[in-house]
């Protein structure tokens, strides 16, 4: 005898991948963050369970797995069929600028049973540029030894220079 059951769930997959500047997975794993809700407002926690307060899911402890290829994949199983939506709600990593046009920082997929839609996420990252800023430069000097200060005033000079000069 064989018994069937009709799949009245079925599986959300997001995939995340970072690129950029040499940057690297402790620069970014804790930073990025994610939310996923689905069409009714609720939202899902890290364990897949629903909620009406927003649960901010991070690659380092929202349950995220780093493949071979480099991606990241959280997979919620056993989901009601539905639209759900996956917005990074943070983007921002020390040091780097993202790439907007290169970047997917949300998206949709519908669940239907029995079945698994993936959300596909992408960032891309460049070093920020160092810009000249305006600030105060203060030099101090520790004379030591049978100098008195009004010797020393006049015989030492300094040179500053900026690292491309």
């Amino acid at each position: 005898k064989d018994v069937y059951e009709k799949a009245t769930t079925g599986n959300l997959v997001i995939t995340k991948t970072v690129d950029g500047d040499n940057i690297t997975e402790s620069e970014f794993e804790g930073a990025l963050t994610f939310t996923v809700q689905n069409e009714d407002g609720k939202y899902l926690d890290k364990d897949g369970n629903l909620s009406d307060d927003a649960d901010e899911l991070t690659l380092k402890e929202g349950g995220f797995v780093k493949g071979e290829d480099g991606k990241y994949t959280k997979t919620f199983k056993d989901v009601a069929p539905g639209k759900y939506t996956v917005t990074e709600t943070n983007s921002d990593v020390d040091g780097y600028d993202l790439v907007t046009d290169q970047s997917t920082t949300g998206g949709e997929g519908t669940v239907e049973a029995g079945k698994a839609a993936t959300v596909e996420l992408k960032d891309v990252y460049e070093a920020k540029t160092q810009t000249a800023e305006k600030g105060i430069l203060e030099l101090t000097k520790t004379i030591k030894g049978d100098v008195t200060e009004e010797e020393a005033e006049g015989a030492l000079k300094f040179e500053v220079k900026t690292k491309d000069d």
